[in-house]
């Protein structure tokens, strides 16, 4: 239930709008460059191979928005390791 919450609250909504556009703005029309700098955003790590593979397909399927508002609802976002 508090995933649920989380994912569609109206702030990481917002932030998650935001975070995509910085990227968008940062590498344009650059997807693998989009995702790699969002792992190191959120992260604070550079993604594996296949996360970038992964990630980069997700976001051509879907959108950087999508992908973004995923990235801030991710286990390794939410709880400090």
């Amino acid at each position: 239930l508090q995933s649920l919450s989380l994912l569609n609250d109206p702030f990481l909504l917002r932030e998650s709008e935001r975070f995509a556009n910085r990227l968008e703005s940062s590498y344009p029309d650059d997807v693998q460059s989009q995702v790699t700098a969002a792992y190191r955003s959120a992260f604070g790590r550079e993604p594996t191979a296949a996360e970038r593979e992964r990630a980069a397909k997700f976001v051509r399927e879907r959108t950087l928005f999508h992908f973004c508002r995923a990235m801030l609802n991710a286990n390794e976002f939410v709880y400090v390791d």
